[in-house]
């Protein structure tokens, strides 16, 4: 990692419509009917209409920081086309631009501030084809159907995953929304204003550098993942809301351990309940675990540090998000709703005891 930090201009850019439409016009000589703002931690997005307004697509505006990262914009773009091509129905398409000039892979690069600013000031743009469905996080309770379907199709996607070659997630392995590399998020630990809380984060660092991290080098399996599987990347079906119909945002995808895309799932799941005070977190996570596994098994080293992988994500998430509140405080309150839904249930997943929950999970990964 370098000295800069992560959290500094991760934020959404702050962009108005005004400026979105130029965006459009200049590069693929779109002029939509009417522009929908979408909310986005990272990423600025809109949905676009056009035609007769039935017609659409996602404007997509990437952070400064994002932007900057060598290679990272250009690996999105080889990612999503080779993920469409494999997976067609359920991620979206890449929409080349217009003209050439400032665009590389089918990345377009602008200076929102409207200034004659050199190259590394600009954002890196990017325009997808829009994927009809229903929000998971609009949909809840969960039905069982969904959850079987959710863990079904992530493991589907996980073993996809695999078989893509992009260079840049080999070279570059120290993402800051890597699992593994929860420990780089110890030294934004100040930022976490509860002292109750503070000792909680820092006693699994503490546990997770000693213990868990070397075991999950030596006896787990290396691999791309997704990252960022949460209800807001998730569509379902608009009729009957019961089937898996697209997986949104590949922003955080790594090159990581398969067992974290197993674990960051369930975590998602388990914070965007219905009912974190009362949900069986339990059947939740067994369901995700039994569709994960039609396609995806995890091995036995793999299910005995999944406990601990779950807490991973909770606590890296934990931390960056109220770094990310302090640092940019135009996101602040997109980002603080997650946060306090996020300890409430990760203190829940934490009252759950391992020896019994992983039984139960093995047990039917076996079936």
């Amino acid at each position: 990692m370098d000295d800069i930090d992560p959290c500094q201009n991760m934020g959404a850019p702050q962009v108005n419509e005004t400026k979105a439409l130029e965006i459009l016009a200049h590069f693929y000589n779109l002029h939509p009917g009417q522009l929908v703002k979408l909310d986005g931690y990272n990423t600025c997005n809109f949905l676009c209409k056009y035609g007769d307004l039935t017609q659409f697509l996602v404007l997509k505006i990437y952070s400064f920081r994002q932007s900057k990262l060598e290679g990272f914009l250009s690996s999105q773009a080889s990612l999503y086309k080779d993920i469409s091509s494999i997976l067609p129905d359920l991620t979206q398409t890449v929409i080349k631009p217009v003209i050439e000039q400032n665009v590389y892979d089918s990345i377009c690069y602008y200076d929102l501030g409207g200034t004659d600013n050199p190259d590394d000031m600009k954002n890196g743009i990017m325009v997808m084809t829009y994927l009809h469905g229903a929000l998971l996080s609009d949909c809840l309770p969960y039905k069982e159907c969904v959850l079987l379907d959710l863990g079904k199709q992530i493991g589907y996607l996980s073993v996809k995953l695999q078989n893509i070659n992009v260079k840049y997630y080999k070279e570059h392995r120290n993402h800051i929304w890597d699992p593994k590399n929860v420990l780089f998020v110890e030294k934004f630990l100040h930022s976490e204003p509860n002292i109750e809380r503070k000792a909680i984060l820092h006693n699994f660092l503490l546990k997770y550098r000693n213990e868990y991290l070397p075991f999950i080098k030596n006896n787990c399996r290396e691999g791309i993942i997704h990252s960022d599987t949460n209800a807001n990347n998730i569509l379902l079906d608009q009729e009957t809301k019961s089937k898996v119909v697209g997986i949104l945002d590949f922003e955080d995808s790594c090159m990581s351990y398969i067992v974290f895309e197993l674990a960051n799932l369930i975590m998602y799941a388990f914070t965007y309940t219905h009912d974190i005070e009362n949900d069986d977190l339990d059947f939740i996570g067994r369901c995700l675990l039994q569709g994960f596994f039609k396609n995806q098994p995890l091995i036995e080293n793999e299910m005995n540090i999944l406990y601990e992988a779950i807490q991973a994500r909770f606590v890296q998430s934990l931390i960056l998000s109220i770094r990310s509140a302090q640092l940019e405080p135009g996101n602040a309150t997109y980002v603080l709703h997650s946060y306090e839904t996020g300890w409430k249930a990760f203190l829940r997943f934490r009252s759950l005891s391992k020896e019994p929950l992983i039984k139960s999970w093995m047990q039917l990964g076996n079936e």
